[in-house]
């Protein structure tokens, strides 16, 4: 994906949220001003750390609505460069509905540009990653609070009977246990858990860990 940052108006908020689940297929390009040209440093070594590109265009001249102007003429570049990439614009503006419901006539893609207020928001509006897509509606799922904090219990005990039920052996490190506590918490069946309990582990460990994941359920 390629997300069009409107950094005036949505400041480090609108680029923090999400930016830990870019990857080296996605771009930010940054439209910024003299009023708004600092970001926290730690935002932008996250960034840089996913390996994504990353640039900057800073406003040449001040004007009503001048980042917006730049934000519509990059996007008709990439279109008229042939981009198949999902496009976000990341602001709070709603003006820019405009070029979304244009770009939605002109362009045959689906969805091709996206309005969102975060980069995170973006991500979960677009198809493009799907297993990222996922993960932050699952993320972004709303639960109630206490049945959520009896559910982290229930966990973090499986995870005490697991680590020492498996003391001692080459599955008692954190790699292993969180591998096996996947397994539990994405089970849709116990048949389901025990086939990805042979996957992961390969069949003689992954019979043992399967029963063992049956007796903490």
């Amino acid at each position: 994906m390629i997300f069009c940052i409107d950094y005036e108006n949505v400041r480090n908020n609108g680029v923090e949220d999400g930016c830990q689940y870019l990857g080296e297929e996605d771009k930010v390009v940054i439209f910024y001003s003299d009023a708004a040209n600092n970001i926290h440093q730690g935002i932008m070594r996250k960034i840089a750390g996913t390996g994504c590109g990353l640039e900057a265009y800073k406003l040449a001249r001040k004007g009503q609505n001048a980042l917006d102007f730049y934000i519509a003429s990059y996007i008709g570049q990439l279109a008229g460069a042939g981009e198949a990439s999902d496009i976000a614009i990341i602001s709070k503006d709603q003006g820019f509905m405009a070029v979304v419901d244009y770009y939605g006539k002109v362009v045959p893609v689906k969805r091709r540009i996206i309005l969102g207020s975060s980069i995170g928001q973006a991500m979960a509006m677009s198809d493009e990653n799907k297993t990222r897509k996922e993960f932050l509606d699952d993320y972004n799922k709303p639960v109630g609070i206490q049945s959520e904090i009896d559910n982290l219990r229930h966990i973090e005990n499986v995870k005490k009977k697991l680590r020492n039920a498996f003391s001692g052996t080459c599955y008692e490190g954190e790699e292993s246990i969180n591998a096996m506590i996947d397994l539990f918490l994405n089970r849709n069946s116990d048949r389901d858990m025990y086939l990805s309990s042979l996957h992961v582990f390969g069949r003689s460990a992954g019979l043992e860990i399967y029963h063992k994941l049956k007796e903490v359920a």
